[in-house]
């Protein structure tokens, strides 16, 4: 399924985009979708303000990031951030990092 951008005046035709698993393939370049980016801040955000409510409710001095960090970063294999690191390595593109 191919449009062309106008009746013989030598545009181009173009690719229609492709969405698969969280990243949106052109043909030349596989970017993350914005919406999955935008997704996972939210999450991260609620995330970290239930943990400040849980801190103050418990009367505690410290906010315990350990669980944060396991659940949300790059440490651990099955985060977002770990899938965007492996979608980078199999479509060899450096603007996903």
């Amino acid at each position: 399924m191919c449009s062309t951008g106008g009746a013989g005046n030598g545009a181009r035709s173009q690719i229609p985009k492709q969405k698969y698993l969280g990243v949106i393939f052109d043909g030349e370049h596989a970017p993350i979708r914005s919406d999955f980016i935008s997704r996972y801040y939210k999450i991260l955000h609620k995330a970290k303000k239930l943990a400040i409510k849980s801190r103050d409710k418990h009367h505690c001095k410290f906010l315990f990031k350990r669980k944060l960090y396991k659940k949300y970063s790059h440490l651990e294999r099955k985060t977002f951030v770990a899938y965007a690191r492996r979608a980078a390595q199999c479509f060899n593109d450096c603007r996903i990092k």
